[in-house]
């Protein structure tokens, strides 16, 4: 599922602890809408100014995924709220040469 131009709802809900420990890592339609939400008002106007590819990870975690990795119980990634580690490839390529 497309979230924005650039984003994909199984970008920001992947996770290879979650596989790893085989856990269910799909957010409810209300979690969904909240990936889009920060996708579409924070991360693909990010990508659009910049105009370079932002790879992101842990956009929702599940509780159980959450617990095992040891996230704050009050985590924003519980419900679709935030991200961690944007990485801008090819800024960071301009930034080494």
């Amino acid at each position: 599922m497309r979230l924005s131009k650039n984003f994909t709802l199984k970008e920001l809900t992947f996770s290879q602890t979650a596989i790893n420990h085989d856990l269910d890592n799909t957010p409810c339609l209300a979690y969904i809408r909240n990936l889009e939400h920060l996708t579409k008002q924070v991360l693909q106007p990010l990508r659009d100014y910049l105009d370079v590819p932002i790879m992101c990870s842990s956009g929702y975690r599940s509780a159980q995924l959450n617990k095992i990795i040891g996230g704050s119980k009050n985590s924003h990634h519980l419900r679709g709220c935030a991200v961690v580690r944007l990485i801008l490839t090819r800024l960071v390529i301009h930034l080494i040469l």
